[in-house]
């Protein structure tokens, strides 16, 4: 499994182990995570760089989506992880 993968899907873990329902991801920012209808963000989470957000993108999304992303659009999706949800 690639590291880009494993941050990508280490980040759903905690989100799952805490109780957190959605993982908002932007370009120099770190991780926001939604609880009970607030963002919040991890004490230690890293700004995320253009170059890892993109790399998590093309762990995620099919390649129609992908296109759809490259051509500017905005994308929400859903990705599931074996064992976490």
């Amino acid at each position: 499994m690639s590291t880009v993968k494993q941050r990508f899907e280490g980040m759903l873990q905690v989100a799952a182990q805490r109780g957190l329902s959605d993982v908002h991801l932007k370009v120099g920012q770190p991780p926001l995570f939604r609880r009970a209808g607030r963002l919040i963000s991890r004490k230690d989470a890293q700004v995320l760089d253009a170059q890892s957000l993109e790399q998590m993108v093309e762990v995620v999304l099919t390649k129609e989506r992908l296109q759809l992303y490259a051509a500017g659009h905005d994308i929400t999706t859903t990705y599931g992880v074996m064992g976490v949800g």
